[in-house]
């Protein structure tokens, strides 16, 4: 009997430890495994990124002062010319508000019957010194106040033209520093903020029309990989922190509450609000609510809903 009782109370040990082992189990099973990221403070950098096309960085449109008549064309387009060589001889005159084809045959008639001491002269010279492009009039052609007469081009250095939208252009300004990257080039170049326009004007986006602000940005050191033409992609350092929480976006969630993160302590997982100062490229920048130190859940999509919530760190975390 006595061995009976023995195997009974045995059999019943049994039971009860695989009955333990099973729940442990199945606790183990229904609880998330997560990874568990260190909250440390590091750098962070605002970029304002916008895409644009490369151009010569200095151009200057030599434009007409006042009316007149193209008597000589003195330059040729790929001519060379430094500041202040003669470029068009013109013939000063006075044309209608509305002038039409015909006025500008007798204007031109009146003028040939003139005596050349009762003409008035005017020779227009070059505003910088570079290669002549874009040469728009010839000899004969009549020319109001502002028309474009030609422009003159520095090919020595290239610069990426955008267009900024008005919600940012505030945070531009002129010596920010600009990463260049473009699909046509391998090489990832460095560039600054070298001018923004005075005014901004509608231009057409894949989004629609929207009110921009054109900034020209210098590229530094460029070399025979990066052409005129080439689409780039520029991103402009705004702001930058050597001393900023910044968190994985997929450990930050939202509700009503507002922003928050599970912090970790002791296998537990707590729901823990903060603010979001900015968002940057490689995650979030965080004002307040956690600090360097903190362990936080680095995903929270693997949680269920729950202000406080046992969880398992993955293989070879500390729990």
């Amino acid at each position: 009997m006595k061995i009976k009782k023995y195997i009974v109370l045995f059999s019943a040990a049994l039971l009860i430890a695989s009955a333990i082992f099973s729940v442990g189990e199945y606790i183990k099973s229904s609880t998330p495994v997560v990874d568990i990221f260190c909250v440390s403070k590091t750098r962070s950098e605002e970029v304002v990124q916008s895409t644009g096309k490369i151009g010569y960085i200095n151009q200057k449109t030599v434009r007409a002062g006042c009316d007149f008549i193209i008597s000589d064309v003195i330059v040729k387009e790929n001519d060379m010319v430094k500041k202040g060589d003669e470029l068009f001889k013109a013939v000063v005159v006075t044309l209608p508000a509305n002038i039409d084809m015909s006025s500008i045959s007798e204007l031109i008639d009146a003028y040939k019957n003139y005596d050349a001491g009762e003409v008035e002269y005017k020779t227009i010279t070059a505003t910088a010194s570079g290669t002549v492009t874009s040469l728009k009039v010839k000899k004969g052609d009549i020319v109001k106040s502002g028309s474009e007469l030609l422009t003159i081009t520095d090919k020595s250095g290239l610069s990426v033209k955008l267009n900024i939208n008005e919600t940012q252009i505030s945070k531009i300004k002129a010596g920010q520093r600009v990463t260049i990257t473009g699909t046509a080039f391998d090489k990832v170049y460095i560039g600054s903020v070298l001018s923004i326009a005075d005014e901004a004007e509608e231009t057409v986006a894949e989004t629609g029309r929207e009110t921009t602000v054109a900034v020209d940005v210098k590229v530094e050191q460029p070399d025979k990989e990066i052409k005129r033409g080439y689409t780039a992609k520029c991103s402009i350092v705004v702001s930058s922190d050597n001393s900023s929480v910044v968190i994985p976006y997929e450990a930050i969630g939202s509700d009503s509450g507002g922003d928050y993160v599970y912090k970790f302590k002791n296998g537990r997982a707590e729901k823990k609000y903060v603010t979001v100062q900015s968002e940057l490229s490689d995650g979030a920048k965080i004002k307040s609510g956690i600090e360097s130190g903190d362990k936080i859940v680095k995903d929270i999509s693997r949680l269920s809903d729950g202000s406080i919530q046992s969880v398992h760190i993955e293989s070879g975390g500390e729990e």
